[in-house]
């Protein structure tokens, strides 16, 4: 299994020291943590429900069928604008090597304000049978985007080749296009404080509505905290990755103790804990000295529970950093962590306990 961000960051920074200790804040301290946590908001994530400080930048993307999913904020205007652009841009665009480059496109049935786009998606493609079909489509505010990479042999102009002439699968167009155009059919615009009521899985600015059946079902988000921007929140599901080991294993072994060393690193707090819903998670609390330029001790927070994995129980991680870059804060602009450890630990404990199964999403 490969790690993902969370996983990989506690990898790199835990040891096999276990301990824990009760945090006492300061007045300041506590201030703080009480601003943070005082309208806490629910957001969806997958079919999971968590708890957040109020006003949250977030960007995130789903895989469902083995399709990358994405949406963005855009008003219906714009979205025809665009559409307008990105047509007459493939249009527009050449093959050096005198490919064909846009072989279609159009409206896609069923969908009031959809548009779809096939062509060989990289000019300099060496092969004039590659066709990436893109779907768009705009609902509730937001423009949902996807795109399937299948091939056309049947349509190559090496289709008589005796190694193309005898393949029995020269065309999976067909099938691609119709997985698009099903699942861009499917898929709703959704604004981050709607809460859906019916099963089905969300994303960043969209939704999937139906029940847990299929394990190709990846979930990727990331919350930063608008006016601490070195503090990051990530929530990431997988109903088709189970873990190799569990994360109190992966503190035991020389790689990590290694790593440790070498950020300068020190473990806060080890242990396991229940969510709602009969969830067991494994935590670590970890200090150690980020990947700002130049680096600044700051935290690398983790949970990881339902390891098998599965449709009905994917392989659930959370992770908080703090001083540390990310999608709103760049790595030389970090002078220093904006919580303290104390301010870390007990904003950490007031989130990921909400860390929930959301109602019906199942």
């Amino acid at each position: 299994m490969r790690a993902t961000r969370a996983g990989a960051l506690v990898l790199a920074l835990l040891t096999a020291a276990c301990g824990q200790k009760t945090t006492v804040l300061t007045e300041q301290e506590n201030r703080v943590v009480t601003e943070a946590i005082t309208e806490l908001k629910t957001h969806c994530v997958g079919r999971y429900l968590i708890d957040l400080p109020g006003n949250m930048r977030s960007v995130g993307f789903a895989k469902l069928q083995g399709v990358m999913v994405k949406a963005e904020p855009k008003s219906l205007e714009q979205f025809n604008r665009d559409m307008k652009l990105r047509e007459t841009e493939l249009k527009a665009t050449k093959s050096p090597a005198g490919y064909q480059f846009l072989y279609d496109s159009g409206k896609i049935h069923n969908v009031e304000h959809g548009q779809y786009f096939v062509s060989l998606g990289n000019p300099f493609s060496s092969s004039d049978a590659t066709r990436v079909t893109e779907a768009y489509k705009w609902d509730h505010g937001y423009q949902i985007a996807l795109s399937t990479v299948g091939s056309d042999w049947t349509n190559s102009r090496f289709k008589d080749e005796p190694l193309i002439k005898n393949d029995p699968d020269k065309n999976n167009l067909p099938q691609k296009k119709r997985l698009a155009f099903d699942l861009i059919e499917k898929l709703q615009g959704r604004p981050e404080d709607v809460i859906p009521t019916v099963p089905g899985v969300c994303f960043i600015g969209g939704f999937l509505p139906g029940k847990a059946v299929s394990v190709d079902e990846e979930i990727h988000t990331d919350f930063v905290l608008p006016d601490k921007p070195d503090v990051d929140f990530n929530v990431e599901t997988f109903a088709n990755l189970e873990a190799n080991d569990t994360l109190p294993q992966r503190m035991k072994g020389e790689e990590v103790r290694e790593a440790m060393k070498a950020a300068d690193g020190r473990l806060i707090r080890m242990g396991s804990f229940d969510l709602a819903g009969g969830i067991t998670a494994d935590e670590a609390l970890v200090g150690a000295l980020t990947l700002a330029n130049p680096p600044v001790p700051g935290h690398q927070f983790s949970l990881e529970a339902n390891y098998k994995g599965g449709a009905l129980t994917p392989y659930l991680l959370l992770g908080m950093s703090t001083g540390s870059p990310n999608f709103v804060a760049q790595a030389d602009s970090i002078k220093k962590a904006s919580l303290t450890e104390g301010e870390a630990v007990s904003l950490w404990d007031a989130v990921s306990r909400t860390l929930r199964p959301r109602p019906n999403g199942f």
